[in-house]
């Protein structure tokens, strides 16, 4: 067991969001995570191909979203870690809720289920 947004904690919950955003067949790949260098992840992010998600996602609004700019160069899903106050916020560009905010506890197993679970809702999988 990994513990306290480190990079284990990192590599276990990222995994499973790997495989969740995977199984939504909509473009996603992952980014590098940030946070500052030895320190704790502080966010991670997913980026959607625009038109695969599109194609994924007829019914999103995504594209009236973005008007004359579509397409965008991609659709991002973000998870921001907050170690002090133990949250994470989910931001998922083109899905409903968009924004979601969930209780953490630096425990990688049960925050990697507890993420992909509220991730999986919003992409409808």
């Amino acid at each position: 067991m990994t513990s306290r947004f480190d990079d284990d904690w990192m590599a276990v919950v990222c995994g499973r969001l790997d495989r969740v955003f995977e199984e939504a067949n909509a473009g996603f790949v992952r980014s590098a995570p940030h946070g500052a260098p030895g320190g704790p992840v502080d966010s991670l992010l997913w980026e959607a191909d625009a038109e695969s998600f599109l194609a994924r996602y007829p019914d999103s609004g995504i594209r009236e979203a973005y008007g004359d700019q579509w397409p965008p160069p991609c659709i991002d899903h973000w998870v921001y870690v907050s170690p002090t106050s133990t949250q994470a916020d989910l931001s998922l560009e083109g899905c409903d809720p968009e924004f979601t905010s969930l209780p953490i506890t630096g425990n990688a197993d049960e925050d990697s289920d507890r993420i992909a679970h509220a991730i999986a809702k919003a992409l409808d999988i």
